[in-house]
């Protein structure tokens, strides 16, 4: 991890898990375990090395799932909806008599 204060309460063996700020993947999904911290007084950071809690070393594809109705492709038109025309419709006057 960069950029992490040297004094932030961080130990070995925690789990980091997504926020879900961005909204992109949801909250609490577990990411990596902290394996490793060296604090050093000279440096305002620390140095956190982690393990992907997901085995990446273990698997060639990954499969992400979501309930967001937004990630979702529209759906197909029903078989029996009429067809649209490209064309612009466009009103008749009317003749009266």
């Amino acid at each position: 991890m960069r950029f992490i204060a040297a004094n932030a309460d961080v130990q070995n063996g925690d789990t980091l898990v997504t926020s879900g700020i961005d909204g992109t993947y949801p909250p609490g999904l577990p990411v990596a375990r902290v394996s490793r911290i060296e604090r050093d007084a000279a440096y305002a950071f620390a140095k956190i090395t982690c393990v992907p809690a997901a085995g990446a070393d273990r698997h060639r594809q990954v499969l992400v799932l979501s309930l967001d109705a937004s990630l979702s492709p529209p759906p197909a038109p029903a078989a029996d909806a009429p067809a649209k025309s490209s064309k612009p419709r466009h009103a008749r006057p009317r003749r009266d008599g």
